[in-house]
């Protein structure tokens, strides 16, 4: 394999609504990698091939999340959700994953066990899934298999009103009003807020 970052757009139409983005991204020369991570309105769900993790707290205090190549591993799967504070990643080794970008609520469309508020390792692909997307480097067959596995676990998520707000906040930007918000939905500002 070739040292490549790549991404990439679905090709589903359902899968588009939900998905901003994909990439792949193979660096077999890293030693150590250290960048930090914002806040932003975007959940992810990073496979990374033979690597284990570890969280531990930087001398800085930020939340640190470390993920280090061994190839006895097996493949890796970090659920990050929207987040409010900044963390901390830290890669060792050669760095090999796949990288899915969910639209704000786009998540909750193909997984609804994961925690919303917390990183997460989980399982949320199967072992043979992982297989696949790991053993290529070509981007016409993950956005084909990414979609498929995606549109697999389609079950539609709808909250009207989370949505409303969420769009009113992503076209209103810094001109966003949380009175205006409750009295063009008819609820308190405590629930505006809440949602």
């Amino acid at each position: 394999m070739e040292n490549q970052f790549t991404t990439f757009k679905p090709k589903n139409n359902l899968v588009s609504k939900y998905v901003d983005y994909y990439y792949l991204e193979v660096n077999l020369e890293n030693q150590s990698r250290k960048y930090l991570c914002f806040p932003h309105l975007n959940n992810a769900i990073s496979i990374y091939s033979n690597h284990t993790p570890k969280n531990i707290h930087s001398p800085e205090n930020i939340p640190t999340h470390e993920v280090t190549y061994d190839e006895d591993a097996g493949a890796l799967q970090i659920f990050s959700p929207i987040r409010h504070d900044v963390f901390q990643v830290i890669q060792n080794g050669c760095i090999h994953r796949v990288v899915i970008i969910f639209k704000p609520l786009g998540i909750q469309q193909f997984f609804r066990d994961v925690d919303p508020s917390t990183i997460s390792y989980s399982n949320l692909f199967t072992d043979s899934e992982t297989n696949i997307l790991l053993s290529t480097n070509d981007p016409e067959v993950l956005v084909n298999a990414l979609d498929s596995f995606l549109l697999n676990r389609f079950e539609e998520y709808r909250n009207p009103i989370t949505e409303a707000t969420i769009e009113a906040i992503i076209q209103d930007g810094e001109d966003f009003k949380v009175e205006q918000c409750a009295n063009e939905y008819i609820y308190t500002r405590v629930e505006c807020i809440n949602s």
